[in-house]
């Protein structure tokens, strides 16, 4: 059966593709929905694909660990502090003690440098497997939680005066449900920090770098 492509926004049929570029086992394309411009995969991931990419084995078998190394402690870390600089560059004052939710929040890198440079009242939730808990952990936490930000156990959040997404909107599969729940999380002066992969240029400089988005 042909797959037809149906943006996860504004459900337009057509698109344009930005590229087909990867492994050769993928059979993704990035495309771009040609009237909200939103850049997505197509087809676009399912439940399945989900569940192995938070499991763990995805990293165990492609990434070839199971938990993070000290490099990698050292990249989020550094990425951490440049999203950090950004936040104080363009808020000020804002950002202190305030309640801050970050969605994706792998080992709690950003949330960990909130805690101690901003008097923040963080929590963070990331799906993938063991990542919540290494977090809590390594830094002395106990506001990492392992799911998916639409599951019910999070359904009682409460308000947050910012609400963070680095790089997780494109693993979304139910954006409905994903914006209900951001509107429920907001108050009326909500902040979102939101970013976006650059798909295009990540894909010039390196083009396995698919595989770390959504692979089978």
């Amino acid at each position: 059966m042909k797959i037809k492509f149906k943006c996860s926004i504004c459900n337009e049929r057509a698109f344009s593709v930005v590229s087909t570029r990867g492994y050769e086992f993928t059979i993704e394309k990035v495309v771009r929905c040609s009237n909200c411009g939103l850049i997505q995969l197509f087809p676009s991931e399912v439940e399945e694909d989900a569940q192995y990419y938070a499991s763990g084995r995805f990293n165990h078998e492609f990434r070839k660990f199971s938990t993070p190394t000290e490099r990698d402690i050292e990249i989020y870390t550094k990425d951490a502090q440049k999203r950090l600089g950004v936040m104080r560059a363009v808020l000020g004052d804002e950002v202190s003690n305030k309640r801050f939710l970050e969605i994706g929040c792998g080992f709690g890198s950003l949330i960990n440098l909130m805690i101690s440079e901003f008097g923040s009242i963080c929590v963070g939730i990331d799906p993938s497997h063991g990542l919540a808990s290494f977090g809590n952990k390594l830094y002395g936490l106990n506001c990492l939680e392992e799911g998916h930000y639409e599951d019910k156990k999070f359904s009682n959040l409460g308000t947050f005066d910012f609400i963070l997404f680095y790089q997780v909107i494109e693993h979304i599969q139910n954006l409905e449900l994903f914006f209900t729940r951001l509107e429920r999380n907001s108050k009326p002066n909500t902040r979102l920090v939101v970013e976006f992969p650059d798909i295009g240029a990540a894909l010039d400089r390196r083009p396995f770098l698919r595989s770390t988005y959504f692979q089978k």
